[in-house]
């Protein structure tokens, strides 16, 4: 051996003890060489390969014969990446890689477990204050931005699963004065479209407003007053849904 076996534990044992200290033997012979990661797994497992008191391997194999870095394996890989930056064509090749993936119901379980509890250190923030935003533009949208955005955008639906877990989340979340007061201002000016307005209608036809939300509206708007403006508004609304309700009935 030349002494540079990437499994440094492996190579310290094998430079103190000496060749002649380590055994090589064949557990078992797996016809199905698919079979070999998890056959690997399994006796890793049962003879404690992972423990440093026991064994000299670094990555698990899990039950589906799936390599997992070890902690000590994730920090090398953390230690030789930090200050490499990525190309601009090894991005390319990342985002044209990952166009289209979407994670598995089971992957985004792992992904939220891993994530629950972490906080970013102090030292980690301040890195991202200094760092992670240098060259951003923050503020309003270029037209050129929110162009694209919506070419993206174009045509993509939430499923019902997902519109269910966003209805879940929004649910009893109160929004802040000036939450509101944002929402408003964004949506000064912006009118709807007819196919926008009959699709709300469609959605609340038949609906019947629980009496506890009743109560709640009457509630927010009492001694609340009108402006001539709003209250001019509300009566050009009322007319154009008396018209379009009035040439519904004739169509039929």
């Amino acid at each position: 051996m030349q002494g540079t076996h990437k499994n440094e534990h492996l190579q310290a044992a094998w430079n103190k003890y000496g060749a002649s200290s380590f055994e090589f033997c064949v557990l078992e012979y797996v016809p199905n060489e698919a079979d070999l990661p998890r056959r690997e797994g399994h006796f890793c497992r049962a003879l404690q390969a992972y423990d440093r008191d026991h064994g000299y391997n670094l990555d698990q194999v899990d039950e589906a014969g799936v390599t997992r870095f070890s902690d000590e394996h994730r920090q090398r890989i953390a230690k030789a990446l930090v200050g490499h930056p990525v190309s601009l064509e090894n991005r390319l090749k990342i985002s044209t890689r990952m166009r289209g993936w979407h994670p598995t119901t089971e992957q985004r379980r792992k992904m939220s477990e891993s994530h629950q509890g972490l906080r970013h250190t102090e030292s980690s923030l301040e890195k991202i204050r200094e760092h992670g935003n240098r060259g951003r533009k923050f503020g309003p949208l270029s037209p050129e931005h929110k162009a694209k955005l919506s070419e993206i955008r174009k045509g993509k639906q939430h499923s019902p699963e997902s519109r269910a877990k966003m209805s879940a989340a929004q649910k009893g979340k109160p929004k802040s004065e000036e939450h509101r007061r944002k929402m408003s201002e964004a949506n000064k000016g912006k009118t709807r479209s007819p196919e926008s307005v009959e699709q709300g209608a469609s959605k609340l036809r038949g609906r019947v407003r629980p009496l506890e939300a009743s109560e709640q509206a009457a509630a927010a708007n009492r001694g609340r007053k009108r402006s001539a403006e709003a209250r001019e508004r509300m009566s050009q609304g009322r007319k154009e849904a008396n018209r379009r309700r009035k040439e519904q009935q004739e169509q039929r």
